[in-house]
């Protein structure tokens, strides 16, 4: 298991398929409102680089169980992305 920003990446199936599972309960917004239980990422670049990175590891063969690559508004919002990297 490796995680890159709010990126989680697994291999066991059970496992990923319960870390999607929680993964998408997670409440995304500022970190002060107490609702929030992820924050942005410091700045737009590095959430340019999070959408880059995950898009080279996708171009490998990698897949992807849940995508938070599609959050819209202003910001540097990024939901939790889940990743399967195929066993070699």
């Amino acid at each position: 298991m490796a995680t890159v920003g709010p990126t989680l990446m697994v291999t066991p199936d059970a496992f990923a398929q319960r870390t999607v599972e929680a993964m998408r309960r997670l409440t995304v917004g500022p970190g002060m409102e107490p609702a929030s239980q992820v924050g942005p990422l410091i700045d737009l670049r590095s959430r340019r680089k999070l959408t880059r990175v995950v898009g080279e590891i996708v171009a490998q063969g990698t897949e992807i169980l849940l995508d938070g690559s599609n959050l819209s508004g202003p910001g540097c919002f990024s939901a939790p992305t889940v990743l399967h990297i195929a066993a070699p």
